[in-house]
């Protein structure tokens, strides 16, 4: 079949009972995202100013953000005429939706759940927007590429590219060709050529953004976060994580293979990007989402493996709200 012949997408699960309390989670969740109620985040201001500017007339050269994220806000706004509060809440409810999708469709979905609220919830879907959506959609296209629907697969692939055009670090997930993954041989050759040639990928990448987006270019001098600490307990924390995922790979389905792999690109890339501190935290964080969809699946110590998942969540959420706080 032709690659970009359609095929079903895949079934969802039976109805479960706790179905009903995972569509209370994401309504409140949702809500309580677009309304900040933990207080104005770091970010809020410049998404309400760039929300306050945008008029009836669809422009995308009057904004810095990406082409995507302008059309959504403007369809938003122009053509729903939601408020800004508003826009947040749909905003938060399309990407919290697909993410719980994706969690419940794997094991332990109230473990995964608590370990994302206290980190990616509030760091993403509460502060950066356009990251929220990114994740969201690129991690469903990847989802769904390994589940035999290539065509929406990198339909969603452009999609987040639109939003935030850093999620194009993990275009090669979705050109790669499956066989590659699922022979072991093969796997290992994949990995070590991300291991030795992620940082001229990432040179060329970057070179490439900053020609499209204007924004890197303030980014590649942004001061603003610290030097990328690989002694830090988040990043030992993901590397004692990655060792247990990357020792059973070859034990694991196709789909947990790759989600490992990006949670393995993302350490590299941490590594890697010493010199370009707000590159290195946000593609770490980026595609520290991976994480979420596969330590639940390992086989061997999984107990052992979720519980340190877990306390680092914890942590994670405890230095966000109260060391480094990301609302005032």
């Amino acid at each position: 079949m032709g690659v970009f012949c359609m095929r079903p997408l895949p079934k969802l699960a039976p109805f479960k009972k706790d179905l009903p309390f995972v569509f209370v989670v994401w309504l409140v969740f949702s809500c309580a995202a677009g309304f900040r109620v933990f207080g104005v985040d770091r970010d809020y201001d410049q998404y309400k100013f760039f929300y306050d500017s945008i008029i009836s007339q669809l422009s995308f050269s009057d904004f810095r953000f990406e082409p995507g994220f302008v059309l959504w806000a403007w369809i938003c706004k122009g053509f729903l005429g939601l408020a800004f509060d508003w826009f947040l809440v749909a905003s938060a409810g399309i990407a919290i939706g697909i993410k719980l999708f994706l969690f419940y469709r794997k094991p332990y979905f109230w473990i995964v759940l608590a370990a994302y609220i206290p980190t990616l919830y509030l760091l993403h879907d509460m502060t950066q927007v356009r990251a929220s959506l990114a994740v969201a959609f690129v991690f469903l296209g990847l989802y769904l590429r390994f589940n035999g629907v290539r065509f929406v697969s990198l339909v969603l692939l452009f999609v987040a590219i639109s939003m935030q055009a850093t999620s194009a670090v993990l275009a090669p997930f979705f050109i790669v060709p499956i066989s590659w993954f699922a022979q072991r041989s093969r796997l290992w050759i994949v990995l070590l050529v991300l291991l030795v040639g992620v940082p001229g990928i990432l040179k060329a990448v970057m070179d490439s953004l900053e020609a499209i987006n204007p924004l890197v270019a303030h980014y590649v001098s942004s001061v603003e976060d610290a030097e990328p600490n690989m002694f830090s307990v988040r990043s030992i924390g993901l590397l004692v994580i990655s060792f247990f995922g990357l020792f059973q790979i070859g034990k694991l389905d196709v789909e947990c293979r790759v989600f490992i792999m990006v949670g393995v690109l993302g350490l590299v890339i941490f590594v890697a990007m010493q010199q370009v501190p707000v590159f290195a935290h946000r593609l770490l964080e980026l595609l520290s989402f991976s994480y979420f969809l596969w330590v639940t699946r390992v086989r061997a110590l999984r107990f052992f493996v979720c519980s340190v998942f877990v306390l680092i969540s914890f942590y994670i959420g405890y230095r966000q709200i109260f060391i480094d706080p990301l609302f005032g």
